[in-house]
C-alpha cells in the first residue's frame, strides 16, 4: 500500500529493531519513525492576528512570516503548555493556558520541510494588544488584518495561510 510516496515495507525497513533478553524470554520491539508535535498560537485582537518574522537562522522558512509556535518538549509538557511557552519565548507574552481554545490540528506530512509535524493550533481572542518583546526566535512581529492573510495577500510559512483562512471563514 502506497502512503505519501512510501510503502509500508519501506516504513518497516526505516524502523529500528530493538531486542531485549530476559532470563526466560526474548522481546523484540520495533521503533517506528514518529512525527514531531508542535503548537501554535492564533492571537486575535478585533480583526487582526499577530504574526512573527522567523529568524534567518531557522532551519525551516528562515526570514518568513508565520504564527508564533514551536515544538513540544517531549515528556515535559502538554501541547497547551508548549503554546504558552513558545508565546513567551518568542514574544515575551504570558498566555493563560485555560483560555486557549483548540481550533484545529494540522497533520499534513509535508507542511514542515524538516519532518512530519502534527501541530495543535490554539486560538485566543484578546481585548487589547499586549506589549511584545521579540527574542532570538523571532526577529519582528506585526498585527495584520485577518482578511488579508486569509486572501493570500500576505504570505505565511508552513500552512498558516490555510489555517487562518479557516479562522476567517468560521
Amino acid at each position: 500500500e502506497q502512503v505519501f510516496g512510501s510503502s509500508l515495507k519501506e516504513d518497516y525497513l526505516m524502523s529500528k529493531k530493538l531486542q531485549f533478553r530476559g532470563d526466560h524470554e526474548r522481546w523484540t520491539y520495533f521503533v517506528w519513525k514518529r512525527p514531531a508535535a508542535a503548537a501554535c498560537a492564533i492571537l486575535l485582537c478585533k480583526n487582526e492576528v499577530l504574526i512573527i518574522k522567523r529568524t534567518t537562522k531557522s532551519a525551516a522558512h528562515p526570514g518568513e512570516w508565520s504564527l508564533p509556535g514551536g515544538f513540544l518538549d517531549t515528556d515535559k509538557e502538554t501541547l497547551e503548555d508548549c503554546c504558552v511557552r513558545e508565546a513567551n519565548e518568542e514574544l515575551g507574552v504570558s498566555l493563560d493556558k485555560n483560555k486557549l481554545q483548540l481550533f484545529s490540528v494540522d497533520s499534513g506530512p509535508l507542511t514542515d520541510p524538516r519532518t512530519h509535524v502534527i501541530c495543535a493550533m490554539y486560538i485566543l481572542k484578546l481585548d487589547e494588544k499586549p506589549d511584545i518583546s521579540v527574542s532570538d526566535d523571532a526577529i519582528d512581529f506585526a498585527w495584520k488584518n485577518l482578511a488579508d492573510i486569509a486572501s493570500g495577500k500576505i504570505k505565511l510559512a508552513f500552512n498558516h495561510n490555510e489555517t487562518l483562512k479557516k479562522v476567517y471563514l468560521r
